[in-house]
């Protein structure tokens, strides 16, 4: 190689370096304006409610349940009973459809199923404590500029706008006395510690890009999406006709470098001899292409549920064509099982972005 292939040859290995980092601090930046959101849609939240303390109601923000992911924006405990108000500043349109919560035209599922189980496990939480006279309810409170004009209800899930949350928490009829509610948030104040007293495990990106799969089956369609750290989609790969849909070059070399690694575990992750012959045939596809396989290391997490459990498998692609499995991360409870040393930092970022940007932008 001449002395001028050999500087070229390093002018675009520097060009691509810089490039990705500056993807990676872009990112970076997107996903700070998104809890930078959520934390002003929690603060809002709590103004509302303020009101409501000459009245007996008490206050837990910002809190969690040991050793799970995610937090509780807020649970309100009153003489009407106890409320767990998930807060979201989203712009937009909002509306209800039938059953579902729609945000710009894009069903919000997980939000619902997300706050009802929250309010489950408080409710477990009194259970335990011989309080299980006290209702809990879930609710939904839109704070940002999207609104639905007024009051609704979605899968036994409450959804108010910014002006109904004090109506809505009030409105209920008196279930507590005094005495209760005070012992009621003494106990919830302890067994749900707030997020500025405990010390969270640590997460830490990694250096390589990272990348969600998720296999989908549904009337007789079986694909295989791919999102990136930011929730963005990646397009899928169709497992019926083995072809990328909706996927740019780069997302699909991506695919061409991911789905090798899956095809002799394909039972693991739940992929049928079918799926596997249609990964085979969109490889098959790109072996005429001119450009050069990709080789950009990778993280890897693939969702894996069974009845009861959903867990995160997290892996790391090496440029080399090696695949080292770290560990998973459990999205129901936030545990994390690391089979590599120093491996849990990677795991738990993984899990909690999955768990960010699983429906959308963060609140």
């Amino acid at each position: 190689m001449g002395a001028g292939e050999s500087a070229g040859d390093r002018a675009r290995d520097a060009a691509a370096a810089a490039a990705y980092l500056q993807q990676k601090a872009d990112r970076a930046s997107e996903a700070a304006r998104r809890w930078d959101q959520g934390r002003q849609g929690e603060q809002r939240l709590a103004e509302l409610l303020q009101p409501l303390s000459r009245s007996g109601f008490r206050f837990l923000a910002d809190r969690r349940f040991p050793g799970r992911s995610g937090n509780l924006d807020m649970v309100v405990v009153g003489p009407t009973g106890a409320f767990v108000l998930d807060a979201k500043n989203w712009t937009g349109r909002l509306e209800v459809d039938g059953t579902a919560l729609r945000h710009n035209g894009r069903r919000r599922v997980q939000e619902i199923e997300s706050v009802r189980g929250q309010a489950a496990a408080v409710a477990e939480l009194l259970d335990r404590a011989g309080m299980d006279r006290v209702p809990v309810r879930p609710a939904l409170c839109f704070v940002g500029a999207a609104t639905l004009g007024g009051r609704r209800a979605v899968e036994r899930v409450h959804l108010a706008d910014a002006d109904e949350v004090c109506a809505l928490v009030a409105d209920p009829d008196v279930v507590l006395n005094q005495e209760w509610v005070e012992a009621v948030h003494r106990y919830l104040s302890d067994a749900l510690p707030s997020r500025s007293d405990q010390e969270f495990g640590v997460e830490e990106a990694p250096d390589e890009p990272v990348v969600f799969m998720t296999l989908w089956s549904k009337y007789g369609k079986r694909r295989l999406y791919v999102k990136d750290e930011l929730g963005m989609d990646g397009g899928y790969l169709d497992l019926v006709e083995g072809r990328a849909v909706g996927t740019s070059p780069g997302a699909e070399s991506v695919l061409e470098q991911l789905v090798p690694h899956y095809l002799d575990t394909g039972n693991a992750m739940g992929l049928s001899d079918a799926d596997q012959g249609a990964i085979k045939r969109f490889l098959s596809s790109l072996l005429g292409s001119s450009r050069s396989r990709p080789d950009t290391p990778l993280v890897v997490a693939r969702v894996w549920r069974r009845p009861g459990i959903q867990r995160l498998y997290v892996h790391r692609l090496g440029s080399n064509g090696t695949k080292v499995d770290l560990g998973w991360f459990d999205l129901s409870d936030g545990r994390v099982q690391a089979d590599q040393q120093g491996a849990e930092p990677v795991i738990r970022y993984c899990g909690n972005r999955y768990l960010a940007v699983q429906s959308g932008p963060q609140s």
